[in-house]
Formats: structure tokens, C-alpha cells, sequence
């Protein structure tokens, strides 16, 4: 015995959501004369062939032996990876899309990235290692959907993305 539902108004459903794009992405900048060494406590060292007095061997996001800084010997960006998907969570719960008309939805999770782009910032910035201080000012959200966060490379130290994984928010 078979059975069969019909399901009526489901193009009402195409309406509501269609328009909402399906990706929103947000990130992290860093502005300034810091932009050009930015990735290097993360990327390693292209310069130095052996660890020295401040650096010793690590291991980039690439998997690959570099030579990194001990004051961030694993990096500074991607030691926060979970503290990033918290934030992600939280800002897309707070933007309690329940209460908002679908019509508002994509401005609701916009506004959502965007506070989370501004923890994750401070998150990096209080994490970054302090040399002249300079690097942990110029940390700044790069802007919901922004170009910048398109960019595949920065000055050779290989990608500017880091993957946070797959999981639903």
C-alpha cells in the first residue's frame, strides 16, 4: 500500500527565500604598513633558514615546518578557530530570524556577521603577538561580503583564508 502527500503552496516557500543569497561572508583586515607582515607569525618565516633567539620550528596552517615566532609558536589567527565558530553561532542566534519577517532575513544575518566580525577581530587583535603593538591596531573587520575577503594570496605567504570546517551555524 503506497502512500502519497501532497504538499500545496511550496512555491510560496521559492518566493520567501529565493531572494536571500546563499552565502554571506564576513572577516578580518589588517590595515596599514602591518599588512605586509601580518601572516608572517602564522605562515613562518621565508627568510630565516634556522630558529634564532625568538624563533624556533613550528608548523604552518599549510601543514608545512616553518620557522615561527616563539611568542606565537602556533600561530595567533587559527588558535581561535573555535572561539570563532561560538561567535558565529551566538550572532546568528541573536539574530533571532523567528522574530524578523523573511523579507529582513538576509539584512538580519548581514547584521549578524557583522557583529561577529567585530568580535573576531578583537578575538585576533588580543591574541596577536606584540611587537611594536602596531599589528594588534590595525586588525579591523574587512566588511560583510567585501572584495577583500575574495583575494586568494597576500606577499607570497599563501593563503589570506583559513577554513573553518563545514559545521551548520
Amino acid at each position: 500500500m503506497g502512500v502519497s502527500l501532497k504538499i500545496l503552496g511550496l512555491e510560496k516557500l521559492d518566493r520567501l527565500y529565493g531572494d536571500i543569497s546563499p552565502q554571506i561572508t564576513g572577516g578580518v583586515k589588517v590595515v596599514g604598513p602591518p599588512a605586509a607582515y601580518a601572516l608572517v607569525w602564522e605562515w613562518g618565516s621565508v627568510r630565516l633558514t634556522k630558529p634564532g633567539p625568538k624563533t624556533t620550528w613550528g608548523e604552518n596552517p599549510a601543514g608545512e615546518r616553518v620557522i615561527l615566532t616563539i611568542t606565537a609558536p602556533y600561530g595567533y589567527i587559527r588558535v581561535n578557530k573555535f572561539q570563532y565558530i561560538h561567535i558565529l553561532k551566538e550572532e546568528v542566534q541573536n539574530a533571532r530570524l523567528n522574530k524578523v519577517s523573511p523579507d529582513n532575513w538576509e539584512n538580519a544575518l548581514k547584521d549578524a556577521m557583522s557583529r561577529a566580525e567585530i568580535r573576531c577581530a578583537l578575538l585576533i587583535s588580543s591574541t596577536a603577538p606584540i611587537d611594536s603593538g602596531d599589528l594588534r591596531t590595525s586588525i579591523q573587520p574587512a566588511g560583510v561580503n567585501s572584495q577583500l575577503l575574495d583575494e586568494g594570496t597576500l606577499n607570497g605567504f599563501g593563503p589570506t583564508q583559513f577554513d573553518l570546517g563545514a559545521d551548520w551555524v
